[in-house]
Order: C-alpha cells, then structure tokens, then sequence
C-alpha cells in the first residue's frame, strides 16, 4: 500500500531518483523539470514533475519523484526536460 493525495492506493509504483546540476551560471529561487518514462515501444508511459528549489550556481541538488501505475520493468528510458525556471 502506497499513500497518495491522503488515502492508500495498491498497486505497483515505482521511484525516479537521480541529481541535477545548475550549470547556468544563475541562481533560481525554483525551477521546474518534466520526467518523462518511456516503455520498450519507445511509448510514454508516465510524466512527473520535479521542484527543485533554491539552486546556487554549480550547485547538485537530488530529486525523488514517485510514480504509480507502472513498475521498474516497464522502464526502458527517464528524459528530464527543463520545463520553467524563475
């Protein structure tokens, strides 16, 4: 069993866990990545978003998103894609 949004769900999940570097040469009070997750027919199976906040410059900040419905081996390929950084 898994909470989400306040009440426990079943069923498979999976969590995206990696690093991101500010190689900018700015600082961002937030900034907004899409993860993409794409199956073996190079199909996209989930999308999460990560906030990441307060990024110095050269700075390497983790993320961890979860992500229901699918499960580890239905993950062929993760594209993080900038989406919004302010």
């Amino acid at each position: 069993m898994i909470e989400r949004d306040g009440s426990l769900v079943a069923g498979p999940s999976v969590d995206i866990m990696g690093e991101i570097v500010n190689k900018t040469g700015r600082e961002y009070v937030i900034v907004t990545f899409s993860v993409s997750i794409y199956d073996s027919s190079g199909n996209i199976i989930a999308i999460e978003s990560i906030y990441i906040y307060n990024i110095t410059q050269n700075q390497i900040k983790t993320f961890k998103t979860h992500i229901y419905d699918i499960t580890s081996n239905q993950i062929i390929r993760c594209k993080i894609q900038l989406d919004q950084k302010s």
